[in-house]
């Protein structure tokens, strides 16, 4: 006899069957997204880390001079350490290549070659090419990692980076019209703090920010002299942490002596030598002037590529065009870079208006003495 259910019976109905299994595949999904969502978030973070360590360990050395002096068949290279992380560095090859890619010539070093954070090292007899003709443009490359890779080759080449730099081939010696000093401070922003007519307030200050040098603690000093009266003013800052990534306070009598636009600033230091020592906000008060300027340059190689100046003015009747020219010298007080931006500045209540003038070609910043404004007021 075929055995039959009846209606008490303990067996799962087909309805019940189905909802168990809908249940079923709708946690199992459910559990599958949350797996899936923690491997990618812990990817991404590890990812993230790692691309991050990469860049600091990339940008952490850099080319200062070249010395290719082709009559006596000798060429040296400055490399220095501008890690602002504790980051040893072991150099241990040099390459002389062409923009194609051709290698010239290769100089593995041997030695202790390490390179704490603002130390330097001069390389002799680094590769020259003797095929090469005037005007060809050629890349010295050069090798390193970190200082705990350097004790196992396989991971040395594993883990190696390099900085480079390129050079029209001249037949002669090739250098720095101003060779960096041995000790040498980098300033990128000058910021007075002015009221909205243009001149200097009760506060006296001037906000500078000291972004490359050699890890100390040393005195800045600003001077001040106004281009349109014979008043000259001065500030300090002592205990001043170079380097810094925050700006630095400089406070003066600039408001006593009534200084306003157009100024200079001279930026000084008893312990190293400013590159970037000359400032000046043009402008005019009472209408549309110069308030603040910064250098926008990258870490990989240290060359600005940008100026941002910071124009103010003071309830204007009527919209204004203003050209804003930009002036860069070097040490020599050759001009090495200008640019200019037009920019209209509204009529009405106080303004801050933020101008980005690029450069034509980019500039090592080590080599910007001098930076110079100029506004004029368009028609």
């Amino acid at each position: 006899m075929i055995p039959h259910w009846t209606k008490h019976s303990s067996a799962l109905t087909t309805i019940e069957v189905t909802i168990i299994s809908a249940v079923t595949i709708v946690l199992g999904i459910f559990l599958a997204y949350v797996a899936s969502s923690w491997y990618y978030s812990s990817s991404l973070e590890a990812t993230e880390e790692v691309d991050k360590n990469v860049q600091i360990v990339h940008s952490a050395l850099v080319i200062e001079q070249v010395s290719y002096n082709y009559e006596e068949n000798m060429a040296s290279l400055t490399v220095r350490n501008v890690a602002k992380n504790p980051l040893n560095l072991v150099v241990f090859r040099v390459e002389l290549a062409s923009k194609s890619g051709l290698i010239h010539g290769s100089l593995t070093l041997t030695g202790n070659n390490v390179l704490r954070p603002g130390e330097s090292l001069n390389i002799k007899n680094v590769p020259k090419c003797s095929e090469c003709h005037k005007g060809d443009q050629l890349i010295y490359r050069v090798w390193y990692t970190l200082e705990r890779y350097a004790s196992d080759s396989l991971e040395m080449f594993r883990e190696a980076t390099f900085a480079e730099t390129s050079f029209v081939y001249a037949g002669g010696e090739i250098f720095l019209a101003c060779p960096p000093p041995t000790k040498n401070l980098i300033i990128d922003i000058v910021d007075p703090v002015l009221n909205t007519d243009g001149w200097f307030t009760q506060s006296n200050t001037i906000y500078i920010r000291p972004a490359l040098g050699p890890t100390s603690t040393t005195t800045i000093s600003a001077t001040v002299k106004s281009l349109s009266e014979d008043k000259t003013a001065h500030g300090m800052a002592e205990n001043v942490q170079v380097p810094s990534s925050e700006q630095v306070k400089i406070r003066g009598n600039f408001f006593e002596v009534g200084i306003g636009v157009p100024f200079k600033i001279l930026i000084d230091s008893p312990d190293m030598v400013v590159i970037q020592r000359e400032w000046i906000l043009a402008g005019t008060t009472s209408r549309v002037f110069v308030t603040d300027i910064t250098l926008l340059w990258k870490e990989t190689d240290r060359t600005v590529h940008t100026i941002v100046l910071t124009l103010a003015a003071r309830n204007l009747p009527k919209d204004v065009y203003v050209k804003a020219f930009i002036s860069l010298k070097n040490c020599n007080e050759q001009i090495i870079g200008e640019s200019m931006a037009t920019a209209l500045v509204p009529a009405g209540s106080d303004t801050d208006l933020p101008i980005f003038i690029s450069l034509p070609r980019s500039l090592r910043i080590d080599q910007i003495y001098s930076v110079e404004t100029k506004i004029v007021e368009v028609d």
